[in-house]
């Protein structure tokens, strides 16, 4: 059936590490992906202030996403993670997001992000994991 959903919501939850009682924002300008986003944190934590397990980003472009990592970055906990959540470039909905993934990885990794790999969310939209680098003493 068109637009029925084919992966299990509970691999995609588990890939992007949710869970109850876990702290979570979402942002981004990109709606009808956050309403994918939505979809999945059933029993999560929304606090508006404080430190965060779980940040997901449903940007319009590339700029939107660095943006909004640099603002998150310093509420992600050391074992928090930073998803990244964009239509598939030859989907109905790639023209929702301009720009390329890769400019995203470069720009979070100014921000102090590493990349930690990919979750499919639905037929028309994936994710790029992040998780904020270990701070290390420079001598």
């Amino acid at each position: 059936m068109a637009g029925q959903r084919t992966e299990n919501p509970t691999t995609t939850a588990e890939d992007w590490g949710v869970g109850p009682g876990k702290r979570v924002w979402v942002g981004g300008h990109n709606v009808e992906a956050r309403r994918e986003i939505e979809t999945y944190l059933m029993g999560t934590e929304r606090p508006s202030t404080g430190p965060l397990d779980l940040g997901f980003l449903a940007p319009q472009t590339a700029d939107e996403a660095v943006y909004f990592a640099g603002k998150l970055r310093s509420r992600i906990v050391a074992s928090g993670l930073l998803w990244v959540v964009y239509p598939i470039p030859l989907s109905p909905r790639a023209d929702e997001f301009s720009g390329e993934i890769d400019d995203v990885v470069i720009g979070l990794f100014e921000q102090g992000f590493t990349e930690i790999g990919r979750a499919q969310v639905s037929n028309n939209y994936t994710s790029t994991g992040f998780r904020p680098a270990s701070m290390q003493l420079e001598l």
